[in-house]
């Protein structure tokens, strides 16, 4: 057997909850919290919602040229244009860029002086269609 068969052996049998993205290197999903080994070295972990986290050890092992990209989002859990447009965030602001991510949302309607006077009325009791 090759060295390449075997690795496709390993990787078919595989562990549990471990997605590869090269022959010896994957991401290891232990419900709460993933781990990102290359080359059977733990480089990073993340927790289950932590996105810049995420983000950055993707963009690290993106690095390295025998990576699949494909295969890399997949064991991430992305989809390749997602895991394309964090490599892209990455090459134009640098690492700040996925750490200062901004939330997903809209902004707020109500700010400032008007958000206090509707506090206001709510606390002598008036409905909110009335405010």
């Amino acid at each position: 057997m090759t060295q390449g068969e075997i690795v496709d052996v390993i990787r078919a049998v595989g562990k549990p909850g471990h997605r590869y993205f090269a022959g010896d290197s994957c991401v290891g999903d232990h419900g709460d919290r993933c781990d990102v080994l290359v080359g059977g070295t733990l480089i990073g972990s993340y927790e289950d919602g932590d996105k810049p986290q995420r983000d950055v050890l993707l963009v690290m092992v993106a690095r390295e040229p025998r990576v699949h990209l494909g295969k890399l989002a997949a064991a991430f859990g992305l989809d390749d244009e997602t895991a394309r447009r964090i490599r892209r965030r990455y090459e134009a602001g640098g690492l700040e860029a996925l750490l200062d991510r901004r939330q997903g949302g809209k902004e707020p309607l109500v700010v400032g002086k008007l958000e206090t006077r509707l506090y206001r009325l709510f606390e002598k009791g008036v409905s909110s269609r009335k405010a």
